[in-house]
């Protein structure tokens, strides 16, 4: 499932370099631009919320994954079925 993925490092910063590349785009700033990225928090009135969002999505999929009769996230002793 590509739900279930573990969120890794580089994963992590992929994701927030891709928060920024959306917000540099809306706000048309180029690309050789010499802006910060506080800058363009700023300018555009938000944080970073994208990761957090990830986070949050994985983890209530995760709860609902639990929650299914047979899951292997509920069982302790996992069993081969022949």
């Amino acid at each position: 499932m590509a739900h279930s993925w573990t969120t890794k490092k580089r994963d992590q910063e992929k994701i927030s370099a891709f928060d920024m590349y959306g917000l540099r785009h809306i706000l048309r700033v180029s690309w050789p631009a010499k802006c910060t990225n506080q800058w363009v928090l700023e300018k555009a009135r938000v944080s970073r919320c994208l990761l957090e969002t990830v986070k949050k999505r994985k983890l209530a999929y995760f709860g609902h994954s639990t929650r299914k009769y047979d899951s292997l996230e509920k069982d302790n002793t996992l069993e081969l079925y022949h």
